[in-house]
C-alpha cells in the first residue's frame, strides 16, 4: 500500500538518511535543499500532528495528515490545490 504512495511525492527523506530523530528540521531542510524549493512551494505529509506537521509548519511549508487509509485520498486533492 505505501509503496503506491510514492507516485505521488519527487523526494523523500527518511530520518534515517537524516541521521537525526523526530522533530528536528533537518529532514526538511534536506527535502528543501534536494527540490531546490522554498517551503511554501512544498506540501509535506505526515502521520503525526506533533513530529511532522507542526515542524513543517514552522518552516512554511504546506500539510497534510495522514491518520487512516481513507486519508490518502486527500493527497491529489491537496497537490491539485
Amino acid at each position: 500500500m505505501l509503496w503506491a504512495l510514492f507516485i505521488f511525492f519527487d523526494v523523500i527523506i527518511t530520518l534515517d538518511e537524516a541521521g537525526v530523530k523526530k522533530p528536528s528540521k533537518l529532514p526538511f531542510v534536506l527535502a528543501m535543499e534536494e527540490l531546490r524549493s522554498k517551503p511554501g512551494e512544498i506540501l509535506f505529509v505526515g502521520d503525526s500532528l506533533k513530529r511532522d506537521i507542526k515542524p513543517a509548519e514552522k518552516l512554511g511549508m504546506k500539510t497534510l495528515l495522514i491518520k487512516k487509509y481513507e486519508d490518502l485520498k486527500k493527497i491529489e486533492k491537496k497537490l491539485k490545490s
